[in-house]
């Protein structure tokens, strides 16, 4: 009952007076950070020069979580969302949802979005300009008595660079083949990793009910959706991708020779 009491009066003062609970944000300007560079193919399957990047995916963690005893859930977690021409990644610790009425401690960057054009290459440009960040105030740590308080997050310029280079694409590939669907589905449950989810997954606009995974290292699996269908005196395998993508320690990430590597390994499994 004390948790309960305690957390409807700081949700009745953050309604009332939020300055009471969260100081001025403040802003700085960034002036040593490096451009990070995707390379990708100037293909409209993968990018869009007006939205740039809305091909490429970021690992978006903002997820709520409960205190016991209390209704309103907390927040914790990354999100990135594109403002103004600019890609802005906010770390965020605080309560109520994942939108813009969040109210909490929070670090912010600001990423500028450059895009060249290169004969038959995007190159997408990514480069912090700005930081911000949002406190809790004193008032607010003496009324939460140490049980409510929210921490500015430690998100890090490293941090932010590493998320940067943890992008995925989507593509679809679809590859014909001298055998039967049969024996081509046989060949990726023999090479792959099947998967199968207790209801429906929808990816692409389609509604799947099993995948297929192969391992790129440790940490990142390629995800693969497949449909096989007779075709002449074979099958047509049309496979659309999530690819997690790769770096090697430089500023420039080649997505189009990762989706070749990738073309290479699927073109294994189909005519082989």
């Amino acid at each position: 009952m004390f948790l309960k009491n305690i957390a409807v009066v700081i949700s009745v003062i953050s309604i009332l007076a939020p300055t009471l609970l969260f100081a001025e944000p403040t802003a700085n300007e960034i002036k040593d950070a490096k451009s990070l560079i995707y390379k990708i193919p100037n293909d409209p399957a993968i990018i869009d020069i007006k939205a740039p990047l809305k091909g490429i995916k970021f690992s978006d963690t903002c997820r709520p979580y409960y205190q016991q005893g209390v209704k309103v859930p907390d927040i914790k977690g990354v999100t990135f969302k594109v403002e103004n021409g600019e890609l802005i990644v906010k770390d965020m610790n605080g309560s109520n949802t994942c939108d813009d009425k969040f109210r909490g401690a929070y670090k912010k960057y600001n990423i500028k979005i450059k895009t060249e054009v290169q004969a038959d290459t995007i190159q997408l440009l990514l480069l912090p300009v700005k930081e911000t960040i949002q406190e809790e105030s004193t008032t607010s740590k003496i009324i939460g008595l140490g049980l409510f308080n929210h921490d500015t997050p430690a998100f890090s310029l490293k941090k932010l660079n590493d998320m940067l280079r943890g992008g995925a694409v989507g593509y679809v590939f679809e590859l014909d083949s001298p055998y039967s669907p049969e024996s081509v589905y046989a060949n990726f449950k023999r090479l792959w990793k099947e998967r199968r989810n207790g209801s429906s997954v929808r990816y692409n606009g389609k509604q799947y009910d099993k995948w297929f995974e192969y391992k790129l290292n440790e940490d990142n699996n390629i995800k693969c959706f497949v449909e096989i269908i007779p075709y002449r005196n074979g099958s047509k395998a049309t496979m659309s991708i999530y690819l997690p993508l790769l770096d090697d320690d430089s500023n420039v990430i080649d997505v189009g020779k990762q989706i070749n590597n990738v073309k290479t390994i699927l073109t294994n499994v189909v005519n082989n």
